[in-house]
């Protein structure tokens, strides 16, 4: 394929990018499907990272030109090691149709993480910042919960890109999840039953 060729081809694919609503910046990153019939959906497989090896960079740093495309795909569970003074960015994308609920839950696993922020995005590169980590005291958090649980409103038939920031003196682990807020609520229920029946059986 000669020069003119594959210009030719470049520019029909980002063409068709913008047509389908996916900014060529974030083509690399498979949007997650947010659907009524599913109440827990795992982030893995849809997720992309970046080391901070220095932990100087700004989310606008991390919007720019400059290190958009520096993101790797992640296959599983993000493990990202030990970094001392540093930070991992994780990047997603995720959309919804009209008919799946707006209101979800974002749950970010384990809970050793020490320090974290959301970026939730509200448009022209601006974000909303929420914090979370075990760092941050529970009548803080959004919830009283022993993971991170951030409420999100995803707008329909659009594309969102999510980012977290993600500081800790431990081994870097990330576990994100979206779910309906009924199927949480059931799941936590469920799981201070059981509790509760193992500390009656203990006694």
């Amino acid at each position: 394929m000669g020069i003119v060729q594959k210009r030719s081809a470049l520019i029909t694919l980002l063409s068709l990018l913008w047509v389908f609503g996916i900014p060529p910046q974030f083509a690399c990153c498979k949007p997650l499907l947010l659907t009524a019939a599913q109440g827990r959906i795992p982030l893995i497989g849809y997720m992309e990272v970046l080391k901070d090896e220095g932990g100087t960079l700004s989310i606008q740093d991390i919007v720019s030109s400059e290190y958009k495309n520096k993101f790797l795909p992640v296959q599983g569970v993000l493990s990202a090691g030990f970094i001392k003074h540093g930070a991992v960015w994780i990047r997603f994308v995720v959309t919804r149709p009209a008919d799946s609920p707006s209101a979800w839950i974002l749950e970010v696993a384990p809970a050793f993480n020490e320090r974290l922020q959301l970026y939730v995005p509200t448009g022209n590169n601006n974000f909303d910042v929420r914090t979370g980590g075990t760092f941050q005291p529970f009548s803080k958090r959004e919830d009283s919960y022993r993971l991170d649980h951030y409420k999100i409103n995803v707008p329909p038939d659009q594309s969102q890109t999510y980012y977290v920031k993600v500081v800790s003196s431990r081994t870097i682990v990330i576990n994100p999840v979206f779910w309906q807020a009924d199927f949480l609520n059931k799941m936590v229920l469920r799981e201070a039953v059981a509790h509760g029946i193992y500390v009656a059986l203990s006694c």
